[in-house]
């Protein structure tokens, strides 16, 4: 999710943000701290404050603020590619979900898949790569 974020705000120009949407973002996550309730260990924080997000602020962007923070902020094709991510983590953190964990795999082979075409194939790094194992260790766990 750092990854993908980081690139967002100042990775690659294809799908780099541009600074009134990075606004519209943090105007957003504004919005959104107030609502966040105290079963959450961590309020979000802004957009400019990326690279010391802790990985509870990551997760909690990933499973549940995400997807309604960064509609319409990102290029529709890669919104849908972080919708598949976060479906395929969604599913495979809840255990009742597990029975799908076929779907989320078919998910994390699509993202890893098309990484490379919008975030460069140099950012297929090892990490990225290991999201399609992720299904098996959940599997086991």
């Amino acid at each position: 999710m750092r990854k993908m974020m980081v690139s967002w705000t100042s990775g690659v120009h294809s799908v780099r943000l541009p600074s009134r949407s990075i606004a519209l973002l943090n105007q957003k996550i504004l919005g959104v701290q107030k609502c966040v309730p105290t079963d959450f260990s961590r309020k979000p924080r802004a957009i400019s404050e990326l690279l010391r997000w802790k990985a509870t602020e990551f997760r909690m962007f990933l499973l549940y603020t995400g997807p309604f923070l960064m509609k319409d902020v990102l290029a529709p094709a890669v919104y849908n590619h972080f919708l598949s991510l976060h479906y395929a983590i969604r599913i495979l953190a809840t255990e009742a979900y597990m029975e799908n964990s076929s779907y989320a795999g078919k998910l994390l082979h699509y993202v890893v898949s098309h990484y490379g075409q919008l975030y460069g194939l140099e950012n297929v790094t090892y990490n990225v790569h290991g999201l399609q194992h992720v299904v098996d260790d959940c599997r086991v766990h």
